[in-house]
């Protein structure tokens, strides 16, 4: 008896949607797939794409066993937030977290009332004493010193006859075999930098106060008082003068004194009869 081999149309998912023919009336088309348990095919009805063919398919055979677990797929996005829900009831309290880092420091309140005064306290440890055993007219005159009759911590003092001299007012301490330099009691600027207090002669341009317009002490009188002085005399303007003179041959009775200023003119005081005057020009 002959034998006849049946072979049906085949071929890969991609091939079959690429083509997308039309199988014959009861033509069968299968689907490879790389996994040979994996058995697809569609029946054609003369006229349907394959697109457009549903798969055909027995009937459902006993469930297989469970395979093994795949690995895990990696997390999907995030989907969008859903509507918040009703509230809960409130759970019990949690634990309490830590403290804190301390907030900043607050205003000073308002300062309290005093306490009451303490308790006297001991006595202190009296402290060291000290004498001033000699007095030096000069350094020279100290250094000089040989001891005999001093004792270690004993001081001594330079007064010398000038008190501008530095040497004037230095303490020293005896150490037991000579003089040690302590301190200066009287620091003074050097001779050069000062006025004398009796005929003081000043330079650059020295101030004073200017007394009161009708002070008549021996203060001294700034410029600026004698501007004033002069202002308040009828007629006087502080213009400058190059010459005066005074007009008294016989040097009595009254006087004339007759100031010239500078931009011409003359400015004359008449003193009025003076009695028995000395003058000396």
């Amino acid at each position: 008896m002959p034998t006849f081999k049946i072979q049906f149309r085949r071929d890969v998912k991609a091939q079959w949607e690429t083509v997308d023919p039309v199988l014959r009336d009861g033509e069968i088309g299968v689907e490879k797939s790389d996994d040979p348990s994996v058995v697809a095919y569609k029946i054609g009805d003369g006229e349907t794409l394959w697109s457009e063919l549903p798969y055909a398919s027995g009937p459902q055979g006993p469930q297989g066993a469970t395979g093994d677990k795949g690995d895990t797929g990696a997390t999907g996005a995030q989907g969008p937030a859903g509507a918040q829900g009703i509230q809960g009831p409130q759970g019990v309290a949690g634990p309490q977290g830590p403290a804190g880092s301390q907030g900043p420091q607050g205003a000073t309140g308002p300062q309290g009332t005093s306490g009451g005064v303490g308790a006297k306290g001991a006595k202190g440890d009296p402290g060291k004493d000290f004498r001033v055993a000699k007095i030096y007219a000069s350094v020279d005159e100290l250094e000089e010193e040989t001891g005999d009759d001093l004792e270690a911590g004993d001081w001594a003092i330079v007064v010398t006859d000038d008190y501008t001299d530095e040497e004037h007012g230095q303490v020293y301490v005896w150490n037991g075999e000579a003089y040690d330099f302590l301190f200066a009691l009287v620091p003074l600027p050097a001779s050069g930098d000062y006025a004398p207090l009796a005929s003081p002669a000043f330079t650059g341009e020295p101030t004073a106060p200017t007394p009161a317009s009708t002070d008549n002490s021996t203060k001294l009188s700034t410029t600026a008082f004698v501007k004033t002085a002069l202002s308040g005399i009828s007629g006087f303007t502080p213009t400058a003068f190059v010459s005066a003179s005074i007009n008294n041959p016989n040097y009595g009775g009254a006087y004339t004194f007759t100031f010239t200023r500078a931009n011409g003119g003359t400015f004359a005081i008449n003193t009025g009869a003076v009695a028995n005057c000395d003058c000396h020009c």
